[in-house]
Parts: C-alpha cells; sequence; structure tokens
C-alpha cells in the first residue's frame, strides 16, 4: 500500500476543551466526546466512562485493538484505550456495541481492516469499592486512534482525558463531561502496553499457591527485572 497520509493535509493542532467534554481536531474527520456517569456513586456501585467518537462522512475509525501489542506489520492503527491513574477504583475492559465493519485491503500484511463509520462509544465500567470512602476520585487516561477514508489517512493521534468521579452515600444520577488534551498515539499505545504487563504480572502473583513467594514479597526493582526476562515488558 502506498502512504495513505500522503494524498490529505493535516494539521497537528487542536481544540482542547475546556468544560464540554469534547476534543476536535482540526482536520474536523472525527470529534471525540467524553462522559462519566452518574453524577454520584455510592460504595459497592457501578459508574461507566464513555468515549465516543463521531466521524465524518466517508470516514472511518478503527476497531478496538484485539492484542496487547499491536502487530508491528499491521497498516492500519486500532484504537486503543488505556489509564494510568483510577485512584483505587476497579475498572473493566472497554466495549462497544457499534456495529464492526470488514473490508478487503488488498494488502498482504493486513488483508482485512476492521473499523466503524459514523459514531462509535466505547464503555468502560468502573467498580467502586464496598469500601471506598466519600471524596472524589481522580480518574487519568487516554485513547488513541486514526482515521481513514478508502485511500487517504490521517497520522495516528490520541486525545488524554481526566476526570474525577465522586463518591457518595447514595448514588445520584447524571453525567460528569471528561477534560480532554492532545496526546500521541505511541503514548497512548505504550501505556496500554504497560497496563497489559502489570495486570499480566498480577495474574501470576494470584496464581501462586499459599506458603509461596509472591511479588508482593519483592522489591518493584526485583518485579521488573523478573518482568523482562519474562518478556512482560
Amino acid at each position: 500500500m502506498e502512504n495513505l497520509a500522503a494524498d490529505i493535509q493535516f494539521s497537528q493542532s487542536y481544540q482542547p476543551a475546556e468544560a464540554g467534554g469534547t476534543l476536535a481536531e482540526s482536520g474536523d474527520h472525527v470529534t471525540i466526546h467524553g462522559r462519566l456517569e452518574p453524577k454520584v456513586c455510592a460504595p459497592g456501585e457501578k459508574a461507566t466512562l464513555v468515549l465516543t467518537a463521531n466521524v465524518s462522512p466517508d470516514w472511518h475509525v478503527y476497531r478496538l485493538a484485539q492484542e496487547a501489542v499491536p502487530d508491528s506489520n499491521r497498516v492500519s492503527s486500532p484504537t486503543v484505550i488505556a489509564f494510568r491513574k483510577t485512584s483505587g477504583l476497579e475498572y473493566g475492559s472497554a466495549h462497544t456495541t457499534a456495529t464492526v465493519i470488514e473490508e478487503p485491503s488488498g494488502i498482504e500484511e493486513e488483508p482485512t481492516l476492521y473499523f466503524h463509520e459514523e459514531t462509535v462509544s466505547w464503555s468502560v465500567p468502573i467498580e467502586v469499592p464496598t469500601t471506598a470512602k466519600e471524596g472524589q476520585y481522580d480518574i487519568a487516561g487516554a485513547i488513541g486512534y486514526q482515521t481513514c477514508t478508502a485511500s487517504a489517512c490521517d497520522p495516528p493521534t490520541g486525545a488524554d482525558c481526566q476526570v474525577s468521579l465522586t463518591v457518595g452515600a447514595a448514588t445520584v444520577e447524571g453525567k460528569t463531561p471528561l477534560s480532554f488534551s492532545p496526546t500521541s498515539y505511541q503514548k497512548v499505545a505504550d501505556q496500554a502496553q504497560t497496563e497489559s504487563s502489570r495486570q499480566a504480572i498480577a495474574s501470576k502473583s494470584e496464581a501462586i499457591p499459599p506458603g509461596k513467594s509472591t511479588w508482593s514479597d519483592k522489591s518493584l526493582g526485583t518485579v521488573l527485572v523478573f518482568a523482562f526476562l519474562a518478556g512482560l515488558i
């Protein structure tokens, strides 16, 4: 495939949202929206962080990455969502009910492309522990994505997002908009890979029988060395 980005002009400038929960690229090929609901979440309940991409006509955004480390031979850049700060809250995997379009690419390295057109929303469930105290819990993450047409693409890019979840005695319905700022696709992909490595380490630790040494018994330096030797990072 020829360089698809060569046929379009793209500006790296953005218009960050202040309070509206929106980030729009200067090329207007996609607008990213975000919200957290409910307005107040009681301990033991679940909140949902929603990221939405409104894509321009004739353009599409690629589906959520199906692997922690994308194939280096991939031509397209899949959507990636990662969190770097959760304030002790537990969160699940992002998911969407939007239709995934499959289309032959004619490219040997990536025979089939998987993408969404028009509007797609990804929801991330967040569980508030029953022991959580009332107050504000900061959440910070990012979404990386790429928009294309059948013959041209924008460079992969990303949007950093931040919001605070209010934990109270009783759940109060409502929505809190996310604050966005620009970031690079590579930074989001790196965050996702680091997150996957930590989860893999935690999973291995939980599988160790009682009485055996666990990762929690070791220093951070030791953990990182073992992770590197195991190919986790």
